[in-house]
């Protein structure tokens, strides 16, 4: 193999890593501002909140009433009750 053909294989890869980089800056650019409407299209493909848990640690006495108010229901748990 002549250096020119070495040469041009180094230029034909830098052309190809520089395709890719810039497809993924194109890719992280999307990913990075979803619109509403595609948050609302991930959420009806793939969230379905009657089939949820929703597990909240904290200060019972902090956080109870605020989660009473949303309306779900509650089960109380605690260290001494797990597993049981």
């Amino acid at each position: 193999m002549s250096e020119n053909s070495i040469k041009y294989l180094t230029s034909k890869e830098e052309k190809k890593q520089s395709f890719r980089l810039s497809e993924i800056n194109q890719q992280l650019s999307i990913l990075n501002k979803p619109t509403k409407i595609d948050v609302d299209q991930i959420d009806n493909s793939y969230i379905h909140p009657s089939q949820m848990y929703i597990i909240v640690v904290g200060d019972k006495a902090t956080v109870l009433e605020p989660l009473k108010k949303l309306g779900y229901p509650i089960i109380e748990m605690d260290i001494d009750n797990l597993g049981k």
